[in-house]
């Protein structure tokens, strides 16, 4: 078996299990009131920038985006950023066994770290419903 296809197979089984504990995760979620509590926000009582993320994504799972971009506004709109990126470079790990980002990449990620740091600050400063 060629490396490019031992990776290619490492990377489904990793994807499979990701969507498979997500799935189960989203099912917990859905039959049970308990979800993974944020520990910044018990420790500070201030939300951080993935605050809201679990229910985005399970409004995502139900195709109610209004609901998700509510939840959490930032990673709502950076989605798609990330998604490219992460398709991307586990294209590249397949094809060359490894993974290297350009400048422009690279500048595009410390933006997006800057625009979830400053939403983070932003939604504790104006009130929740409205940021």
């Amino acid at each position: 078996m060629t490396s490019k296809k031992k990776r290619a197979i490492n990377v489904l089984q990793f994807a499979i299990c990701i969507v498979a504990l997500g799935l189960l995760y989203a099912i917990w979620c859905h039959f049970s009131a308990l979800h993974i509590p944020c520990l910044f926000h018990h420790i500070t009582g201030w939300y951080c920038p993935g605050c809201g993320v679990t229910r985005m994504c399970l409004a995502i799972l139900s195709l109610d985006f209004d609901t998700a971009f509510y939840y959490n506004k930032a990673i709502f709109i950076l989605l798609p950023f990330y998604i490219l990126i992460g398709i991307k470079y586990i294209l590249l790990y397949i094809k060359i066994g490894k993974i290297s980002f350009t400048q422009i990449e690279n500048i595009g990620l410390i933006i997006s770290i800057v625009i979830l740091l400053v939403y983070g600050l932003i939604r504790n400063i104006l009130p929740y419903n409205y940021f």
